[in-house]
């Protein structure tokens, strides 16, 4: 699987980068801290999984995910974020996110959700 991190922290990029490696869940094919420039990066390095942030310069994560509905349905989100706001994640999820994490991410929640969105691509043939 080919993953992209969008997230305006670093170290969270790298750490999610460090369990995405150590578990064996793919390859890194991009990273970026803006949902605009996220937006052509995501049409240059076409990846399989985006794990977004909901709150980005340029775009939010939610905008984006919409956008990517629209444009490529076989690409998966996951939006990881420190907003509890029942209302703000239901919109993720209207928004076409797969999985909706709250940060600081837990392992286990991460590489099950992970290997859920990979199983679900391997049944539909994506």
């Amino acid at each position: 699987m080919r993953f992209m991190i969008i997230d305006d922290d670093r170290g969270f990029c790298k750490c999610i980068s460090n369990i995405i490696n150590k578990y064996h869940l793919g390859v890194i094919a991009a990273s970026c801290s803006d949902g605009l420039e996220a937006e052509s990066l995501i049409h240059k390095c076409r990846p399989d999984i985006v794990i977004i942030d909901l709150l980005l310069p340029g775009q939010s994560g939610i905008e984006l995910t919409k956008k990517l509905a629209v444009s490529n349905s076989q690409i998966s989100c996951i939006m990881i974020s420190a907003c509890s706001n029942t209302s703000i994640i239901e919109q993720a999820y209207l928004s076409g996110v797969d999985f909706y994490l709250q940060k600081p991410v837990n392992v286990l929640e991460f590489t099950t959700a992970v290997s859920t969105v990979i199983k679900s691509k391997a049944s539909t043939g994506c």
